[in-house]
């Protein structure tokens, strides 16, 4: 796959016990930013496939971390296990020929028919998360 034709979209799944409690945090999730999210991730994809009107093709799922002895095939669903593993992420992939017209870097505005602002939460200090025990003590 052509990389320029592929946006990537990465979250941070956050893992939650039956109880609410907070599970796996890892202090390196700071490096990140100062601030946090929360996302209705599956409203936010089905959000998205309005895109492949457009032939925007999206593919998202989790992201699999593979050991230096891995030798299979590595797509944008991969990452190095010991390095990237504590990230707990989820994708979007979003693949498109318009993509070529842009930067690598240079951002592709999406246009979606419906406001999407309903499914972030406003920002919340990170040190919010780290000092919560159970979901309820964020939100």
């Amino acid at each position: 796959v052509d990389q320029q034709k592929l946006r990537i979209l990465c979250f941070y799944q956050l893992f939650l016990d039956d109880n609410h409690n907070i599970l796996e945090l890892d202090d390196r999730l700071k490096k990140f930013g100062d601030h946090f999210m929360f996302v209705d991730y599956t409203e936010l994809v089905c959000k998205l496939k309005e895109l492949e009107r457009d032939e925007v093709l999206l593919s998202q799922g989790g992201v699999a971390y593979y050991t230096e002895h891995y030798t299979g095939k590595i797509t944008p669903f991969f990452k190095p296990e010991d390095k990237f593993s504590y990230q707990h992420e989820q994708r979007i992939v979003l693949k498109s020929n318009d993509f070529l017209n842009y930067g690598i870097k240079q951002p592709f505005k999406i246009k979606i028919q419906d406001d999407i602002t309903d499914l972030f939460s406003e920002p919340i200090p990170i040190d919010k998360l780290f000092c919560a025990k159970k979901l309820e003590d964020i939100i």
